[in-house]
């Protein structure tokens, strides 16, 4: 019997250079080369402290087995990223990522990824790899003196069937700042299921007051990505999502030729849209807090902590529509209220808006935890659409 045991890598990064010995291109290529065991890369560049990985021209190769990439290991982290990726060299246009991950179970976090011609990091599922991989800690367009860099596309990228990713946690420094890019702050597409996004800021920087607009959407999920988690039951999985240019999240409705179903099964739950880590400040998206196209999508809960703050938004705080976009359940939330249900300056169209197909809604329900608290806006609830349920609300007061 021929066994081969293959050694786990517990690689170190030790300068800054694009290439070479003791560089991060190095130590990824080994990685990926010892194939089947999940290695370590961690770093000790200089003396410690903030240092810059100007990447080439050609990137930073693609991660094609599992594993541990840590940046928090930099001597001298204290919870702000260290160690940064600059993306600058990469040719416009060209598809560079800064970080792209074709494996499973895998980690990347405490980067500072500005300047890449495409995605900060992606989790690409399109190899048969793409799963239960963690990304934390990171600022994803934002440089290390908390200004706008960003990433010519979308800051972070699940795509291609990948499933069970974690972007963000519960934990303390495990949440990614992402603002500053070009497209969306995160987007999950492509037969992408059952991730979770939680404990992220998403348009604002690491202060979580500042506004560093994404381009497009804060979170974007579309084309038949299903039951992925926005936020979660507890305080700490709250995503702050605020200051974007357009949706603060977009269930989007589009399909293609590959794509017939829209997303489904998406839970939103505990996130403050449209307003800042404090609570007290409005830094609104600029289209919709929510916009739903797809179906069964759930947006708070009757928890403690289930139901979202959407405020300040530019036109409606939660918007269904769409010919797909049944069986919404709309509970527990405060909608053009601040956090405390009192004051606040509202979304500056309707609060929630049920539009053409938006059949099968539910809006409250029999117990007091199901209610929402909708007030301040143009309009409280419009409905355009059939087969509705709107029942317990506060509407127009605290």
């Amino acid at each position: 019997i021929s066994v081969t045991v293959t050694n786990v890598l517990e690689l170190v990064v030790t300068n800054t250079n694009a290439t070479g010995t003791g560089s991060l291109h190095e130590a990824i290529l080994n990685a990926n080369a010892n194939v089947g065991v999940t290695d370590t890369i961690t770093f000790n560049i200089g003396c410690g402290g903030a240092q810059t990985i100007n990447v080439d021209a050609a990137g930073l190769p693609l991660i094609t087995d599992s594993i541990i990439l840590d940046a928090t290991t930099q001597p001298g982290y204290s919870g702000t990223p260290l160690i940064t990726l600059d993306g600058s060299a990469t040719p416009a246009a060209s598809g560079i990522n800064g970080i792209t991950i074709r494996a499973s179970d895998s980690t990347v976090k405490g980067f500072i990824v500005i300047n890449f011609a495409d995605e900060g990091i992606e989790i690409d599922g399109s190899t048969g790899f793409g799963d239960n991989n963690t990304i934390q800690g990171n600022w994803v367009g934002i440089d290390s003196a908390g200004n706008v860099a960003g990433n010519a596309e979308n800051g972070i990228m699940i795509s291609d069937n990948a499933t069970g990713n974690q972007i963000g946690g519960t934990g303390l420094n495990e949440g990614n700042v992402v603002g500053g890019n070009g497209f969306s702050g995160i987007i999950i597409n492509e037969n992408s299921d059952n991730n979770v996004v939680e404990g992220n800021l998403v348009g604002v920087k690491a202060d979580g007051t500042t506004p560093a607009a994404n381009g497009l959407h804060g979170i974007h999920i579309q084309l038949s990505s299903d039951d992925n988690r926005i936020g979660g039951t507890t305080v700490a999985a709250r995503n702050i999502i605020a200051a974007n240019t357009q949706d603060g999240i977009f269930i989007d409705g589009t399909t293609d030729a590959t794509h017939t179903t829209i997303p489904t099964g998406t839970v939103i739950q505990g996130n403050w849209i449209g307003t800042t880590g404090t609570g007290s400040v409005g830094v609104g998206n600029g289209n919709t807090g929510i916009n739903v196209e797809g179906s069964n999508t759930i947006i708070g809960g009757t928890g403690a902590n289930d139901g979202n703050v959407i405020t300040n938004n530019g036109n409606e705080g939660i918007n269904v529509t769409g010919a797909g976009a049944t069986g919404t359940v709309i509970q527990g939330n405060l909608i053009g209220l601040d956090p405390d249900g009192v004051t606040g300056s509202g979304n500056t169209d309707v609060g929630i808006a049920l539009l053409s197909g938006a059949h099968n809604t539910t809006i409250g329900g029999s117990t007091i935890a199901a209610r929402n608290i909708i007030s301040n806006n143009f309009e409280g609830i419009e409905i355009n659409s059939d087969n509705n349920t709107v029942q317990g609300n506060y509407i127009g007061t605290d």
